[in-house]
């Protein structure tokens, strides 16, 4: 790892990443950013080979970021720092391009094993994670055989999956907001679930994501 990229805008907790990263690459030149705008041009500068980010940045979704920065820098490995532990966050962030995924109230020392097991090429997850990844794919099946969606549910699954907003979702396809929510809802009914935590996990389970490209 030569340059590391921490986003995180609390300064105590930037502070406190900044320096597990430096115990885990003693040799990498870290750079933190307290924005995504901030984060935006420091990656431009410095082509990330790690980047450290949080999910709720002032301006804007780490996982938008991830995704974007995913799209520029395809070698960067990113890596989540939040408190969520919820499916809602952790698979729409795996969607968005996220190889690790570590929970900030952790122990630091599990937090910088997890880190170091990067050099080997392992992924940095924490292990209540590592768990509920496990826990979802060991589901019971649904005992009937799940409801087909038309293609165009099957586009907006996978995008509201990789962490996009019913807008984004819009603007990607080129249809309205509107159209959105009602494709939205259909996929809901169908699948009997309720929310986008449903969707994401329930979706795999069902092999309805392997139709997205």
């Amino acid at each position: 790892m030569q340059n590391i990229l921490v986003i995180e805008d609390l300064p105590a907790s930037q502070a406190w990443l900044a320096g597990m990263l430096r115990q885990a690459f003693p040799a990498a030149d870290i750079h933190a950013a307290g924005t995504l705008a901030e984060a935006g041009s420091i990656a431009e500068r410095i082509n990330p080979d790690l980047a450290l980010v949080d999910l709720n940045l002032p301006d804007g979704s780490g996982c938008g970021f991830i995704r974007k920065l995913k799209s520029a820098c395809p070698d960067c490995i990113c890596v989540v720092s939040t408190i969520f532990s919820d499916d809602d966050h952790l698979f729409s962030a795996l969607h968005a391009g996220a190889s690790g995924y570590l929970l900030k109230d952790r122990p630091s020392a599990e937090q910088l094993a997890c880190l170091r097991q990067l050099i080997g090429g392992l992924p940095a997850v924490s292990p209540p994670i590592v768990t509920r990844l496990m826990d979802s794919f060991h589901a019971p099946a649904s005992a009937t055989p799940p409801t087909e969606l038309t293609d165009r549910e099957a586009e907006i699954l996978g995008l509201i999956s990789k962490g996009y907003t019913v807008s984004e979702a819009g603007v990607s396809l080129d249809i309205s907001r509107n159209t959105v929510s009602t494709h939205v809802k259909s996929i809901y009914r169908k699948l009997k679930i309720s929310s986008r935590a449903e969707a994401t996990p329930e979706a795999i389970r069902l092999g309805l994501l392997t139709r997205q490209a």
